[in-house]
Formats: C-alpha cells, structure tokens, sequence
C-alpha cells in the first residue's frame, strides 16, 4: 500500500472532521510518529486497519 504524506492525511482527516465529531464525539485529532514527522515508509505502523 502507498504511503500518504503528512498534507494528504491532514487534508483527509479535515474532510472526515464533521462525521468523526457527529458519530463518534472526537473532540480532537492529533498527528504523531512518523506521520507528524512526514516521515512514514511502507514499513511505518499503519494508520488505520
């Protein structure tokens, strides 16, 4: 699976923001790892499974 870099992740948990908040209450998200550092390979820990 491609990676997606730090931009595409904000970009998609912005457009996701309105559903998590109405669903499932999230108050707030946070980057973390090598995905603040923009720095995930295909080796880093998955964001989602």
């Amino acid at each position: 699976m491609e990676t997606m870099s730090k931009l595409e992740i904000l970009e998609t948990l912005q457009a996701l923001k309105p559903e998590l908040i109405k669903r499932y209450h999230v108050k707030g998200m946070e980057l973390f790892g090598s995905a603040e550092r923009d720095e995930q390979h295909s080796h880093s820990e998955p964001l989602a499974k």
